[in-house]
């Protein structure tokens, strides 16, 4: 039949045709229109679902590596068991119909789904108080238990589609190839639409009914056609025409190999994900792009080789090349890895201050230039297998469906043993390296089997293998990382299945954890701000009895709730690789070795979750949020969780990274703090680098007698002492705004939920934003602050809050009131700062200090004023000036080290 005969077929009733020519057809194009809108389908519930399901059992490398194998093995099964199925049909395409309607029948209930489950996984999680083995275990039998029935079914709809284009057995390859091709492009318009669209503008839930709305139209659609379009059934078809039948033992070969190209495929993407995420971020754009270069590139590959593959008069041989080709680009690509992170800067440079499309260009050009060349070429490979393998039009369903499920099963093997076993054995460079072998090792297979050059094919593929193996720089990542800090002593680097960790140190000693994205997790930098996020809530709560600390990072924050007499303390921290850096900050009082603390490796909110303990004291202390995943511990449900958790009198501190947020952002996580915890309270962190929520399950008593009693355990008040706070004033010195307060800062607005995350999308282009920021002294370097943060440290007088049976001193009031001015003049001198007035700003610093002497932020910055001005005074030449400001000074900079050392440098200069 030529081309049209679909389209009558759909139009009028006339006896079924045995072959279907749906090529050059308008109903062609329709056909693969639903096609594309299945895979783009498919891969918005992926998103979606490992979504929802991380909210239920964790974002840690064990959850979502299951839900990753759960999903996939479904697809696995579901082709290899529909694929024979639809072979004894004449309607395939209505079977597909049906299909793509059980599908988005089953997205609506997801939601009830999971509502089902989670009382079991929360029981088991609290009856083996989260312990591993049996934690896993019923994670993967839970997530089998959701994801089995949609999954099955939609790796169904390739081998129903396949078998309804099939015409006849020469073409299988192209037919099937284009196919294929159609539903990853799809696939690809998924990854984007919903990484960057759907799930920012409509929240989980109405992406979920959007796409489901999708495929009860598509099947609909395809159902309507199908019952016109029907095939002659099986047993009466006449014999195919076309190539002659493949042996079996060269269709073995056929399946075995692509399976093998699908573990090196999905082994390249996880190895590839880890490179990638160092310099372009581990946001959930970043993600969206590098998945959606992958699905691109095997798109393209497929559409090309669908209109070739037909004609090749020795598949053998080409599928053999592909192998050796993508070899050789993975080769040639790790190579050029190391100068990545450069070219990234420089492209960033050049786009700096850009449009958020270009930023967007930017992270696509980066993951295009490492990845499209090879997974052109794996995309290449599916229509040549296909040709291979596929015998005769009459069981291409179960052909197409043993193909893919080989593939699929490779990919599942691939995924979880390069994550698992390859890269925490071998390192990212040895595993890439091993998989260049296999795909080698597959073409000397494949090329013994071509007609012509299989010889030649196999040395080439011998050689490259171990050309790559010798020549190839070893530790490709750590020469990256030691590109992107030259400045610093790489002190600790060592890859495990979770994520790459190095420790840096720069040239004042200042350390910090840092992970396979660059992030820095915690370090020394910040020692007061670490420390005071764990002693705060300590000296507020009630009693001191259990505490939870979520994130572990340097240990500083964890050791100092350790300093506090509790009984028993857990640690909730996502990577199983922080024991050995944490040697490295003797500032947290080599913690792991305190017998009261026990470290959980898992997700925090996974954690939050399934225990049933109650605790005193709760810190979360998250990475940035701009990192994908950690928006989860913002939201309401979040809170909720943690407040049930919470024992009576208990304290939750909230750990808030001010200096990311433009003021919306801030509203929006303040709106939603006080959504759950009503009676919250601000407070600033010492030198104002960060600030804190704190709430309970009620008002939280600010108690000047129990805070000053605690002080005087030595552990605690040596550990404070050395952020510069030595009694109860400088505690509650700190102190921002009440909850009347915070509800004028942040006013009426949308909150945080796990459906509408919308910080996790807003904050990477928030960024792009010009906002004009207040200068301050971050600790140990100058650093910025929103200037609405320092309006809520300064924003009220804690006096009204603060309760006390007469123990202490009768002038608290008077100190804390001269405290307090202080601070008003230390804020005034940070805007004076930032609009240039610098005469003003030392006045101010310097009436801080004539209001309270003992201050330590006055203390501080009038002692940084002066050494500053007494370096421009050296650098215009008047060192009389110079050595007077720095003399001035010395008093004030002895309990800081960097600022002596400043000191010094000038003494010295002079």
């Amino acid at each position: 039949m030529r081309a049209g005969a679909l389209a009558g077929m759909l139009a009028d009733s006339a006896p079924p045709e045995t072959s279907v020519n749906v090529r050059g057809s308008r109903a062609t194009s329709a056909l693969l229109a639903l096609f594309f809108l299945s895979g783009a389908g498919g891969l918005v519930y992926e998103v979606l679902w490992t979504r929802r399901l991380t909210l239920v059992f964790g974002s840690g490398l064990f959850a979502t590596a299951t839900i990753l194998a759960t999903f996939m093995g479904g697809l696995a099964l579901g082709s290899w068991w529909l694929g024979r199925r639809v072979d004894r049909r004449d309607d395939p395409l209505a079977y597909f119909g049906r299909l793509e309607i059980g599908v988005g029948l089953y997205a609506l209930a997801v939601p009830y789904v999971l509502a089902a489950i989670l009382p079991l996984y929360r029981w088991v999680y609290g009856a083996s108080d989260g312990a591993d083995a049996v934690v896993n275990a019923t994670r993967f039998v839970l997530c089998a238990a959701v994801f089995v029935l949609p999954t099955v079914l939609m790796g169904g709809t390739l081998p129903a589609l396949s078998r309804f284009v099939a015409r006849e057995t020469r073409t299988l390859g192209a037919s099937v190839g284009r196919l294929y091709a159609v539903n990853t492009l799809g696939a690809v318009a998924g990854s984007v639409v919903a990484g960057f669209v759907l799930i920012e503008v409509l929240g989980i839930r109405r992406t979920e009914m959007l796409t489901a709305a999708v495929n009860l139209g598509v099947g609909s659609t395809a159902l309507a056609w199908g019952r016109r379009a029907r095939l002659a059934p099986v047993e009466t078809s006449v014999p195919d025409a076309g190539r002659d039948r493949a042996p079996v033992s060269a269709r073995r070969l056929a399946l075995t190999a692509y399976a093998l190209s699908g573990l090196a495929a999905l082994g390249y993407e996880v190895a590839w994900t880890r490179l990638l995420t160092f310099f372009l971020g581990n946001s959930t754009y970043a993600f969206a792009a590098m998945l959606a270069t992958f699905l691109l590139g095997l798109a393209l590959g497929a559409f090309a080789m669908a209109r070739v593959v037909e004609r090749l008069r020795d598949p053998w041989r080409w599928f053999a090349l592909l192998q050796l080709g993508i070899a050789a680009s993975v080769g040639v690509a790790l190579a050029a890895y190391p100068d990545s992170p450069g070219i990234y800067l420089v492209l960033s440079k050049l786009f700096a201050g850009g449009s958020w499309l270009e930023w967007i260009v930017v992270r696509f050009a980066i993951a295009a230039a490492l990845l499209l060349a090879p997974t052109l070429l794996m995309g290449a490979a599916f229509p040549l297998a296909s040709r291979l393998y596929l015998a005769e039009r009459r069981r291409v369903g179960a052909d197409v469906g043993r193909l893919y499920a080989a593939n699929t099963v490779g990919a599942i093997a691939g995924s979880v043993g390069v994550g698992f076993v390859l890269i925490p054995l071998l390192g990212v460079r040895t595993t890439v390296v091993a998989l260049i072998g296999l795909n080698a090792a597959v073409a000397i297979a494949t090329g013994r089997s071509a007609a012509r050059h299989g010889r030649a094919i196999a040395v080439v593929a011998a050689a490259a293998a171990i050309a790559f193996a010798t020549l190839l720089p070893h530790d490709v990542f750590l020469t990256a990382v030691r590109r992107t800090f030259p400045d610093e002593e790489i002190l600790y680097y060592r890859e495990f299945p979770s994520a790459t960790v190095f420790v840096t140190r720069s040239e004042h000693d200042e350390r910090w954890v840092h992970f396979s994205d660059q992030r820095a997790s915690g370090g020394t930098m910040n020692l007061p701000g670490h420390r005071f996020w764990g002693h705060l809530p300590s000296l507020l709560a009630e009693r001191r009895r259990s505490a939870l600390v979520i994130t572990f990072g340097s240990g500083i924050t964890l050791g100092a709730v350790a300093t506090h007499p509790f009984r028993e303390i857990v640690c909730a921290e996502i990577c199983e690789g922080i024991r050995e850096p944490a040697k490295l900050f003797p500032e947290n009082h080599d913690v792991l070795g305190d017998p009261r603390v026990r470290l959980v490796i898992d997700d925090g909110r996974n954690y939050v979750l399934g225990t049933d303990r109650r605790f005193d004291v709760v810190v979360s202390e998250p990475p940035l949020l701009e990192t994908a995943g950690v928006v989860n511990l913002y939201t309401e449900e979040f809170y909720d969780l943690v407040k049930r958790r919470l024992a009576p009198g208990g304290v939750f501190c909230q750990w808030i990274p001010s200096f990311e947020f433009d003021r919306p952002e801030h509203a929006a996580i303040v709106r939603t703090f006080l959504k759950v915890f009503p009676d919250a309270t601000f407070w600033g962190s010492p030198l104002y680098g960060d600030t804190m929520l704190l709430g309970g399950n009620g008002p939280i008593a600010i108690d000047l007698d129990r805070i000053a009693k605690r002080l005087e355990e030595s552990r605690v008040r040596n550990d404070l002492s050395e952020c510069g706070i030595r009694n109860a004033d400088e505690v509650l010195g700190y102190f921002g705004l009440s909850s009347r307060g915070l509800s004028r800062y942040c006013g009426d607005g949308p909150v945080l939920t796990d459906d509408r995350t919308r910080l996790d999308f807003e904050m990477p282009r928030a960024r792009l934003r010009p906002t004009p920021f207040v200068a301050a002294t971050f600790w140990k370097r100058r650093f910025v602050v929103p200037p609405h943060v320092l309006e809520m440290e300064d924003g009220e007088s804690v006096i009204p809050w603060v309760r006390t049976r007469g123990d202490v001193e009768p002038s608290w009031r008077d100190r804390l009131a001269r405290l307090e001015a202080a601070k008003r003049a230390v804020i005034g001198g940070h805007v004076a700062a930032v609009e240039g007035r610098l005469a003003d700003m030392s006045r101010e610093y310097e009436q801080a200090l004539r209001l309270d002497p003992d201050y330590t932020n006055a203390r501080y910055y009038a002692a940084l004023d002066r050494i500053e001005r007494a370096e421009r005074a050296a650098g215009d030449g008047d060192l009389r000036e110079a050595a007077r400001l720095a003399a001035s000074a010395a008093p004030l900079a002895r309990e800081f080290a960097h600022l002596e050392r400043r000191i010094d440098e000038i003494v010295v200069d002079r």
